[in-house]
């Protein structure tokens, strides 16, 4: 199947089977697979750049599509550049893979600016 002009395969598992044997592909199934994959893929540079500051930052909730990040307080303006980091990372990454898309980001309003 193709998809955007892009060759999608079916999701399989070790054996080289479909993850489901009893029904026939479903292209809708097979691209919500994929897509999630794209977000997982995203999601983590969000990881990567928190993984070294944990007194810093903590991820609360990792949801199907995005993450709750509680930024230590005690970094008062600086968390602002951390936030940012973490932004420009999954929206690196989101140009390398040629995926039109950008994080959005929600700052609630007890945060310092």
């Amino acid at each position: 199947m193709t998809f955007y002009g892009k060759e999608i395969l079916a999701p399989r598992n070790k054996g080289g089977k479909r993850w489901w044997t009893d029904q026939p592909e479903n292209a809708r199934s097979i691209l919500a697979q994929q897509a999630h994959a794209i977000e997982m893929e995203l999601i983590s540079q969000i990881y990567d750049v928190l993984e070294g500051r944990p007194e810093d930052a903590t991820i609360m909730l990792n949801q199907f599509d995005g993450v709750s990040v509680r930024y230590d307080k005690q970094l008062k303006g600086s968390w602002r550049n951390l936030h940012d980091q973490v932004i420009d990372a999954v929206n690196v990454r989101a140009e390398e893979l040629q995926i039109p898309t950008s994080l959005e980001a929600a700052v609630p309003s007890s945060y310092p600016q």
